[in-house]
């Protein structure tokens, strides 16, 4: 094992200086780098439908064999912008996932966690090989805001710039006692220079403009991270103070008072909790003065999540979000972080991010109630999810990889959800409230209004839960004749259509009796599960035309 394997020191090689890094490193060397640190929504779906994964152990050894790098050979030749090659001069849209995963080169994590794991050289050379190699590849670009970073070649603009600072930054602490030449040393250094002040270019124009996102978060924290792990930069000071800033303000932008994210997505709650926390970490780490609220904002967000994560301790699936164990990051978080909020899983309404929970006997029924649009947000407002224990009833049809437009973009849409709609209206916007709250009675209540040169609707739904039934009260009215739908997932199960109003679902734990007031029709269609694979939904669509949509649904659910 490299070095003595304890703490978050960083000596820095050829530098009279020790600072502190995030992670100490005896908890990096006993887990996998990846998910131990949490990818974001693009970064995993790409992974996992390229490689056919996302762990660190088969990066590592994609990494190490050279066939990670087999997708972006063009000609046998490999090639770093080799997806924008590919649809250039077609008509069909690029893939900007497979064209900034490499550029942000997450694959240089894993070979640094091997050599902090082993010592074994042969890690860090391949490290310094990829870095190098990106470096001779792609000659420093100007920060220019005038150009949208899309209009780009998305190398030196927006995350891309920030995720390979970080990649940087990661791999320099585990690999500080990697037999490195100093002049490879002050290389790297001056490489992290020329990204930091790149970064901090950006960060003051996204302050200029209020700007709140995951991705300007992510400038923020790796400028909070150069400027505290290498103090000897001129400006380094200037990093901290301006990265420390543009936590703040996403922090106030972006994260809602209950802790919930404006990003709708639970696996990017994660994620960019995950980054709050590195920042905090870092300036406390370092003696440095604490953004304000940040530990507390951390604190909430990590209870937000312990509250809305499936019974079978994953991220829910809502929107962007893919499925990861949520259980695992708190318990590996709560090793870092103080978390003092209750445990006890009981009913909850957190009013911000407006996400409400039931919880009878078994089954555990979910309504995020949030507006629309907000990043990576879907349009199915409100979404209820349902489980019967630990097994999935009622489902979200999740997210794939961003650059599969063809599906990417369907599942997106109101009709893969479990909601009332217009399929003639297609919504820019919908106004979500929560009307009533009755957790003493099992009651949660909600209205939606959308209002679209196509057409206007109110839509109410009550849900009612209790120890064996769940139903679905649903109310649309219009001021002229609408086409309506109402959709339902069923997770995948067996299935009876005893007739046009009665449905039976049966798994090895549950049988499940779904009663419609409206005639049905029953069908199948693809949706995401939860291991993050292609699979089926069975849906039950019922549907009516007028000014008015009525109807009433209801499952009652006898365990076995």
């Amino acid at each position: 094992m490299s070095g003595t394997v304890i703490g978050t020191a960083f000596d820095a090689p050829f530098k009279n200086s020790r600072s502190h890094y995030c992670y100490p490193r005896e908890k990096l060397v006993a887990e996998p780098v990846f998910p131990y640190m949490v990818l974001d929504g693009g970064a995993f779906q790409f992974t996992a439908d390229v490689f056919g994964g996302a762990d660190s152990d088969l990066l590592l050894q994609k990494t190490m064999d050279g066939s990670l790098f087999d997708v972006f050979r063009s000609g046998g030749e490999f090639n770093w912008e080799k997806s924008f090659a590919y649809t250039a001069g077609t008509n069909f849209r690029p893939k900007y996932e497979w064209q900034i995963w490499p550029q942000r080169l997450y694959m240089t994590i894993p070979p640094a966690h091997a050599y902090l794991r082993t010592g074994d050289p042969k890690y860090s050379d391949k490290w310094l090989e990829i870095v190098r190699g990106w470096s001779g590849a792609h000659p420093y670009q100007p920060y220019d805001p005038d150009i949208h970073y899309v209009k780009t070649d998305m190398v030196w603009r927006d995350m891309q710039v920030s995720w390979r600072t970080l990649s940087l930054l990661h791999g320099m602490f585990m690999l500080q006692d990697a037999p490195f030449s100093e002049a490879d040393w002050l290389w790297l250094y001056d490489f992290v220079e020329l990204h930091a002040e790149h970064l901090a270019e950006e960060a003051r124009e996204r302050i200029s403009r209020n700007y709140a996102q995951n991705h300007v978060l992510q400038i923020g924290v790796a400028l909070v991270m150069a400027g505290a792990l290498l103090p000897w930069l001129k400006n380094a000071g200037e990093y901290v103070a301006l990265g420390s800033d543009t936590v703040k303000m996403n922090m106030e932008g972006a994260i809602y008072k209950d802790g919930g994210s404006n990003e709708n997505s639970p696996s990017y709650s994660h994620f960019i909790a995950r980054l709050y926390l590195e920042a905090y970490l870092m300036l406390e780490n370092n003696g440095l003065p604490p953004v304000a609220g940040l530990k507390e904002s951390i604190s909430r967000q990590y209870e937000w999540m312990y509250h809305c994560m499936a019974p079978d301790g994953r991220a829910l699936r809502i929107s962007d979000s893919y499925a990861m164990s949520a259980e695992e990051d708190i318990r590996w978080v709560a090793e870092l972080f103080p978390l003092d909020f209750s445990r006890d899983l009981t009913d909850r309404l957190f009013p911000d991010s407006r996400m409400a929970i039931l919880r009878r006997g078994d089954i555990t029924l979910f309504c995020d109630a949030m507006d629309f649009p907000h990043p990576h947000q879907h349009a199915g407002r409100p979404q209820t999810l349902v489980y019967l224990g630990k097994e999935p009833l009622l489902v979200d049809a999740g997210c794939y990889s961003y650059d599969r437009w063809e599906i990417y973009t369907l599942l997106k849409d109101q009709d893969y959800h479990n909601v009332v709609y217009c399929p003639d209206i297609t919504p820019k916007k919908i106004t979500t409230e929560v009307t009533l709250w009755k957790p003493e009675d099992g009651i949660v209540e909600t209205k939606i209004l959308i209002n679209e040169p196509e057409g206007s609707y109110e839509w109410v739904r009550r849900l009612v839960v209790s120890d064996e039934k769940i139903a679905f009260y649903d109310r649309a009215v219009s001021d002229k004749p609408l086409r309506w739908k109402s959709r339902l997932y069923f997770s995948r199960r067996d299935m009876y259509k005893a007739d046009e109003h009665k449905m039976e679902l049966r798994s090895l734990g549950y049988h499940a009796y779904i009663t419609t007031e409206l005639p049905y029709i029953q069908h199948i269609r693809t949706v995401m599960d939860d291991e993050n694979k292609i699979n089926y939904a069975i849906v039950l669509e019922c549907g009516s035309e007028g000014e008015m949509f009525e109807n009433t649904t209801e499952i009652l659910i006898k365990k076995l």
